[in-house]
Protein backbone atom coordinates (compact mmCIF):
# COMPACT_ATOMS: atom_id res chain seq x y z
CA UNK A 1 0.00 0.00 0.00
CA UNK A 2 2.73 2.52 0.99
CA UNK A 3 4.81 1.63 -2.05
CA UNK A 4 1.88 2.17 -4.41
CA UNK A 5 1.05 5.50 -2.78
CA UNK A 6 4.66 6.69 -2.85
CA UNK A 7 5.19 5.60 -6.45
CA UNK A 8 1.98 7.33 -7.57
CA UNK A 9 2.80 10.49 -5.60
CA UNK A 10 6.32 10.68 -7.04
CA UNK A 11 5.00 10.26 -10.56
CA UNK A 12 2.36 12.95 -10.06
CA UNK A 13 4.81 15.40 -8.41
CA UNK A 14 7.22 14.89 -11.30
CA UNK A 15 4.53 15.39 -13.94
CA UNK A 16 2.99 18.47 -12.34
CA UNK A 17 6.25 20.16 -11.39
CA UNK A 18 8.18 19.00 -14.47
CA UNK A 19 11.04 18.05 -12.20
CA UNK A 20 12.91 14.85 -11.47
CA UNK A 21 15.65 13.58 -9.26
CA UNK A 22 18.65 15.90 -9.36
CA UNK A 23 16.61 19.12 -9.59
CA UNK A 24 16.92 19.89 -5.84
CA UNK A 25 13.27 19.20 -5.09
CA UNK A 26 11.50 16.88 -2.70
CA UNK A 27 11.88 14.18 -5.35
CA UNK A 28 15.56 13.98 -4.45
CA UNK A 29 14.42 12.46 -1.15
CA UNK A 30 11.21 10.72 -2.24
CA UNK A 31 12.53 8.75 -5.20
CA UNK A 32 15.36 7.12 -3.19
CA UNK A 33 12.80 6.41 -0.45
CA UNK A 34 10.57 4.72 -3.03
CA UNK A 35 13.48 2.66 -4.34
CA UNK A 36 14.59 1.66 -0.83
CA UNK A 37 11.05 0.68 0.14
CA UNK A 38 10.68 -1.41 -3.01
CA UNK A 39 14.04 -3.15 -2.41
CA UNK A 40 13.35 -3.73 1.29
CA UNK A 41 9.93 -5.25 0.61
CA UNK A 42 11.34 -7.39 -2.21
CA UNK A 43 14.02 -8.74 0.12
CA UNK A 44 11.32 -9.92 2.54
CA UNK A 45 11.67 -7.24 5.21
CA UNK A 46 8.42 -6.71 7.10
CA UNK A 47 6.49 -3.60 5.98
CA UNK A 48 7.19 -1.58 9.15
CA UNK A 49 10.96 -2.09 8.96
CA UNK A 50 10.89 -1.56 5.20
CA UNK A 51 9.15 1.77 5.79
CA UNK A 52 11.83 2.63 8.34
CA UNK A 53 14.53 1.95 5.76
CA UNK A 54 12.70 4.22 3.32
CA UNK A 55 12.58 6.98 5.96
CA UNK A 56 16.34 6.68 6.49
CA UNK A 57 16.93 6.88 2.73
CA UNK A 58 14.73 9.98 2.48
CA UNK A 59 16.63 11.64 5.32
CA UNK A 60 20.02 10.84 3.80
CA UNK A 61 19.19 12.03 0.31
CA UNK A 62 17.33 15.13 1.50
CA UNK A 63 20.40 16.24 3.44
CA UNK A 64 22.56 15.70 0.35
CA UNK A 65 20.52 18.27 -1.57
CA UNK A 66 22.04 21.01 0.60
CA UNK A 67 25.38 20.63 -1.17
CA UNK A 68 24.26 19.71 -4.66
CA UNK A 69 23.65 21.86 -7.68
CA UNK A 70 20.57 21.12 -9.69
CA UNK A 71 19.04 22.32 -12.90
CA UNK A 72 16.68 24.55 -10.93
CA UNK A 73 18.05 27.84 -9.75
CA UNK A 74 17.90 28.63 -6.03
CA UNK A 75 19.64 31.96 -6.03
CA UNK A 76 18.29 33.64 -2.93
CA UNK A 77 18.04 33.01 0.76
CA UNK A 78 14.25 32.95 0.48
CA UNK A 79 14.39 30.07 -2.00
CA UNK A 80 16.61 28.06 0.33
CA UNK A 81 14.21 28.83 3.18
CA UNK A 82 11.27 27.55 1.12
CA UNK A 83 13.23 24.43 0.14
CA UNK A 84 14.10 23.76 3.78
CA UNK A 85 10.50 24.32 4.92
CA UNK A 86 9.20 21.85 2.33
CA UNK A 87 11.78 19.29 3.42
CA UNK A 88 10.96 19.90 7.08
CA UNK A 89 7.24 19.26 6.53
CA UNK A 90 7.97 16.12 4.55
CA UNK A 91 10.51 14.84 7.05
CA UNK A 92 8.23 15.52 10.02
CA UNK A 93 5.34 13.66 8.41
CA UNK A 94 7.34 10.63 7.31
CA UNK A 95 9.40 10.40 10.49
CA UNK A 96 6.41 10.66 12.81
CA UNK A 97 4.39 8.22 10.74
CA UNK A 98 7.16 5.66 11.07
CA UNK A 99 7.54 6.26 14.82
CA UNK A 100 3.78 5.95 15.28
CA UNK A 101 3.88 2.55 13.60
CA UNK A 102 6.72 1.47 15.86
CA UNK A 103 4.89 2.64 18.98
CA UNK A 104 1.70 0.90 17.89
CA UNK A 105 3.62 -2.30 17.20
CA UNK A 106 5.32 -2.18 20.62
CA UNK A 107 2.16 -1.28 22.55
CA UNK A 108 0.21 -4.16 21.05
CA UNK A 109 3.11 -6.66 21.00
CA UNK A 110 2.92 -7.08 17.23
CA UNK A 111 6.64 -7.41 16.60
Amino acid sequence: MWLTALTSANKMISEISRTSIGDRTMLDALIPAENKLKDALSSGLNPINAFGEAVKAAETFAMQTIHMSGSLSFDSTNNYKVLFEHFNVLYTYVHHTYNSYLNFEQNYNLS
